[in-house]
């Protein structure tokens, strides 16, 4: 019997998000000052997406984008300026004349802020407007572009999946390169959460994509030296400093409710050959005139059989005596119509209130997809809830607190080439065998376990085509991988002022998550429910797993608390001296717990 064959997939999706584009071109050009100078580093962003590149050091950029989007071209210290995307192009940038572009304040270690001006090493700050042009369901990804150096890379599109965030290159081979997030002085813990095996992987993601974009005010991203002098060894690769949204000083109650609704759809797929159908074909190597077509084998999940010639031919399973027909010819869209349209809407209400003595924000979040696999096999729904306080108890003594709390559920679809991975099966498919319209199950030319025409129940039987494939639709709705996530972060920040000089801060704050994840396999023997017709198929070639059930759960509870005592002094000659002593409590506990049938005995 031939063997069935093992296809190493290397193949990946891309999610392409909004409205169908129109034609793309590809732009290039310079940024320059109004000297004629070539201004390095300047940002260029496709307006409303998250789209973008950074010009290098002599100016020069070039991106993809379509024909009539708007770029906006922004650098520090310029205005601003949208103009329309052209093949090439040369922007010229006026200097800004707001004495903000040089006393911009930036949030550094531990909360602290400074001006930008003052500090000795690059800390490039994003605001909530930049982040938020590309609607980005993660904190993360809206990063890309907009910061040279920064690489971002994503296992998906679609919310949920793993974010790698870099910053100027790995600098370990066998380590995380992730950069260090923190959030309002918080470190925040990004631990990637994978499952499966040596043959199949499932991404339940990375827990900093657990933070809601629309609570976040700004971003300063710190490079690897100066992070890991603020952070220390945690921050060697870097850290994202995050400061979320608070209540101002100066504003009545303010209510804002915003949403946004996002369709993705398959953007690119493998080429695939349209001449030759299911089956398989011999030749001696050199000899290419030899080639010897084997007669149509209806369970293969080769297609290098005969040549298409559009002729009606038999098809599948012969079931309560009928076999299935159609022209033989090449399905061409038969695994691109495979996937459906997926769809993301992401809810916000948000109130915020304050006086010169105290302010607050509250803020709500829901995000709820059903991705681009048919059914509900990959569904996200994450659901957040934070509150910002700060209140002036006194002359001289302030007290803050913040807190959040995150439930996150999903299922998510396996990847690789186990029987449990939906691309390696539908990969596998033959051109010219509509697997678009196999979706019914209990449509018996689709089923595993079927009735037949005299209300007979078989139970054991299937009438999928395929002898060394599973239906990637059977897949879905029993094989299951499920992920839930409860976090909570917080912490309280007192500060107090004896004199206008001096400054002492203690804060403590605390990460706290548990993740509960959740694999089934299921148990089944299946034989052909065709009695052997034309000897395609045999009562001995049976689908089976013997089936498996694992849980595994992640838990971590992290503390930190900071004391620092801050100095300053002006000197009669115009200079400015500060002197900050602190200490730094750290206590982590991680642990975590796997349960799993025995592999070899299944279920």
């Amino acid at each position: 019997m031939r063997q069935k064959l093992l296809l190493l997939l290397c193949f990946g999706m891309f999610l392409f998000t909004g409205k169908a584009f129109s034609q793309d071109i590809s732009v290039s050009g310079t940024v320059k000052n109004e000297k004629g100078e070539p201004i390095s580093a300047a940002s260029i962003k496709i307006k409303f997406s998250k789209g973008g590149t950074i010009a290098d050091d002599q100016g020069n950029f070039s991106i993809k984008t379509s024909i009539g989007k708007i770029l906006v071209i922004s650098a520090l210290g310029y205005e601003s300026k949208d103009v329309q995307a052209e093949s090439e192009m040369n922007i010229v940038l006026k200097q800004s004349t707001s004495a903000n572009a040089l006393t911009d304040v930036v949030v550094t270690a531990n909360g602290i802020r400074r001006e930008q001006r003052s500090l000795g090493y690059d800390a490039p700050t994003l605001k909530s407007d930049e982040l938020m042009q590309g609607q980005s369901m993660s904190i993360l990804t809206a990063l890309t572009g907009r910061v040279a150096g920064v690489n971002i890379t994503s296992t998906t599109g679609a919310p949920g999946g793993s974010t790698r965030v870099v910053l100027r290159g790995g600098s370990s081979i066998t380590g995380s390169n992730n950069a260090l997030i923190v959030v309002d002085g918080i470190p925040y813990s990004n631990t990637l959460i994978n499952g499966g095996n040596s043959l199949t992987s499932v991404d339940f993601g990375n827990t900093g994509n657990d933070i809601s974009p629309n609570d976040v005010a700004s971003i300063t991203v710190l490079e690897g030296p100066s992070a890991a002098a603020l952070y220390g060894s945690r921050a060697s690769n870097g850290a994202l400093i995050i400061t979320t949204k608070t209540g101002s000083s100066t504003k009545k109650q303010e209510i804002t409710f915003s949403t946004s609704n996002t369709f993705s759809s398959i953007l690119k797929l493998p080429d695939f050959q349209n001449e030759y159908g299911q089956g398989y074909s011999t030749a001696s190597f050199g000899t290419q005139d030899s080639i010897v077509f084997t007669p149509v084998d209806y369970g293969d999940n080769f297609s290098w059989g005969i040549p298409f010639d559009g002729v009606v031919r038999p098809w599948g399973q012969t079931i309560d005596g009928v076999q299935l027909k159609k022209p033989y010819s090449a399905d061409k869209n038969n695994v691109k119509d495979f996937f459906k349209t997926g769809f993301v809407t992401n809810n916000n209400v948000s109130i915020s209130s304050g006086t010169d003595k105290m302010n607050y924000f509250l803020g709500l979040n829901a995000e709820n997809s059903n991705g681009v696999y048919p059914g509900n096999s990959d569904t996200y729904n994450r659901y957040s809830v934070r509150f910002n306080g700060k209140a002036q108890l006194s002359n001289n003594f302030t007290a803050s607190i913040n807190f959040n709390y995150t439930n996150i559920g999903g299922g998510y679809v396996a990847q690789g080439q186990a029987s449990g991975s939906v691309l390696s099966n539908i990969y596998q498919t033959p051109r010219d065998i509509p697997l678009n319209t196999m979706g019914d199950l209990n449509n018996k030319y689709n089923s595993y376990g079927y009735t037949d025409a005299s209300g007979n129940a078989h139970p054991d039987q299937y009438g999928f085509y395929a002898l060394y494939t599973l239906s990637p639709y059977y897949i879905l709705q029993n094989f299951k991988n499920n992920m839930n996530l409860d976090r909570a972060t917080g912490g309280v920040n007192l500060i107090y002022q004896p004199t206008s000089w001096l400054n002492i801060t203690d804060r403590i704050t605390t990460d706290f998550y548990a993740i509960r994840t959740t694999s089934i396999t299921p148990k089944f023997s299946f034989y052909p429910a065709d009695p052997g017709t034309n000897g395609q198929y045999q009562s001995s070639q049976i689908q089976q797993n013997v089936g498996n059930y694992s849980l595994a759960s992640f838990n971590l509870n992290e503390v930190n608390n900071d004391l620092m005592v801050t100095a300053k002094h002006k000197f009669e000659n115009g200079i400015t001296g500060s002197v900050l002593i602190g200490n730094n409590i750290y206590q982590n506990k991680f642990n975590t717990t796997t349960t799993s049938t025995n592999v070899s005995g299944g279920l």
